[in-house]
C-alpha cells in the first residue's frame, strides 16, 4: 500500500519515500459543530492529528 500512495504524494515530499507508515485524516465540514459562523474542522483535524502523532 505504502508504494501505491508514492503516486499521490506532491513533488518536495520525497522524504515520506522512507517512512514506515502513512497516515491519512479527513475532514468534512458537515461533521463538525458549526459555532456562528466559524468553521474549525480543519484546526480540529489538525489538533487530533498532532496529538496522534505523539
Amino acid at each position: 500500500m505504502l508504494q501505491k500512495m508514492k503516486n499521490f504524494m506532491s513533488k518536495g515530499n520525497e522524504w515520506i519515500f522512507g517512512a514506515s507508515m502513512i497516515d491519512a485524516v479527513f475532514s468534512k465540514i458537515e461533521d463538525d459543530c458549526i459555532i456562528e459562523d466559524r468553521n474549525d474542522h480543519l484546526f480540529d483535524t489538525s489538533m487530533a492529528e498532532a496529538f496522534m502523532i505523539l
